[in-house]
């Protein structure tokens, strides 16, 4: 597509020569194709076509080629998705994209976010102004972002958790323009992530760089689990994992629904520990990993033996 953009149609059709082979023979054995960015989707699907009307690999991709949410409804329609999400996303501020709106794909995305429980999405349906490749240009950025400030003042209003777009230039570009609104004013931080993202952290799915635990505080008795409940309250948050050479990381707690009350801790919680690339490409050098809590009324610390080590590594990506 930036090719195309630019008028560069020899660039474009050497590219079509290098990707459509692969991709028709997915086609040809009745594979659908999804893309997770709409410019791509849109190249395959209606740009290409175009320009090739008579190459019979191009129809071939351009009847299997699908937007993702495109695909997930379907799915739901057929009765083969699966709804058993563990997280919610809270506040959702999710733009449309104009490489979305051209292929008529309407609002999926939106439909698919809002299975979710516990999720509001605020739905934006305009140009955020980036436009390909002219809004990062130095003498258009300005009038970019411009363009796009009543892109950023809506999806602003909604006190987001997420600040989420089908296409991610327009994500970073929205995510800049709020911060621009807000210069004199409290942070409020909204993570960037694509809605494929959102579906994967509400499914509860690793992404290569977590592990997810169950952690479960037990006593045969009953009076003294009440009592160890009481004393042990906050423990889920002491949790931690520590990659040789690094910071300890302490769990991320309860995602789903808050477990402990003002007086005790629950038995049961469900932690995350998010690791940086550096401590993931560590592990899977070799490294040691330790575990252990770090609070009042109860302190441990544990080298992971090599078999679990082995086993947590092949969940990284």
């Amino acid at each position: 597509m930036p090719k195309l953009e630019l008028g560069d149609l020899d660039s474009v059709a050497a590219l079509k020569e290098k990707n459509i082979p692969p991709l028709a023979k997915l086609a040809n054995e009745g594979y659908t194709i999804i893309t997770q960015i709409p410019s791509c989707t849109l190249m395959f699907r209606q740009e290409l076509p175009l320009m090739f009307s008579h190459d019979a690999d191009v129809q071939a991709v351009k009847a299997a080629m699908m937007d993702p949410f495109e695909y997930l409804i379907g799915r739901e329609k057929d009765g083969l998705l699966k709804k058993d999400f563990t997280s919610k996303l809270g506040n959702v501020s999710y733009h449309i994209p104009c490489h979305s709106r051209v292929q008529n794909v309407g609002q999926k995305t939106r439909e698919m976010l809002e299975m979710v429980p516990d999720t509001r999405v605020t739905t934006v349906e305009r140009c955020s102004g980036h436009a390909g490749t002219w809004g990062v240009k130095k003498e258009f950025h300005d009038i970019a972002l411009k363009i796009g400030k009543p892109v950023f003042r809506q999806m602003s209003e909604a006190q987001p958790d997420y600040i989420s777009s089908d296409c991610q230039l327009a994500a970073h570009q929205i995510e800049q323009g709020i911060a621009s609104l807000k210069k004199d004013q409290p942070e409020h931080k909204a993570q960037i992530a694509h809605p494929i993202t959102l579906v994967r952290k509400a499914y509860g799915l690793p992404d290569g760089r977590n592990f997810k635990a169950t952690m479960l505080i037990e006593y045969v008795d009953e009076v003294e689990r009440r009592i160890a409940l009481t004393k042990l309250k906050g423990i889920e948050d002491k949790t931690w994992i520590q990659v040789e050479g690094s910071k300890k990381i302490y769990a991320i707690a309860d995602e789903d629904l808050q477990r402990e009350n003002e007086t005790k801790t629950s038995a049961v919680h469900f932690l995350r520990f998010e690791l940086t690339e550096e401590m993931a490409a560590a592990l899977k050098y070799g490294v040691s990993l330790a575990m252990g809590v770090d609070h009042p009324q109860y302190t441990v610390a544990m080298e992971v033996n090599n078999q679990t080590r082995v086993a947590l590594v092949r969940d990284l990506a």
